[in-house]
């Protein structure tokens, strides 16, 4: 089933977590925070769903 079978907008940025980085973050206590690209990824797909929600929500005030 897809997103869109299910009625859900697609976002493209995601949060991926290499393993490497996730290994480090547990066994040595490093905090994910201290991982660049996660909080970079963060933004942009925090930014994606914003504007997702906006255009949906326009557009359902119209159709409703």
């Amino acid at each position: 089933m897809t997103s869109i079978e299910l009625q859900m907008a697609p976002i493209r940025t995601g949060v991926h977590i290499q393993g490497g980085d996730f290994f480090e973050a547990l066994q040595q206590g490093r905090g994910l925070e201290d991982v660049p690209y996660v909080a970079q990824n963060a933004s942009a797909m925090h930014d994606e769903l914003c504007w997702w929600a906006a255009a949906l929500k326009s557009a359902r005030a119209i159709v409703a």
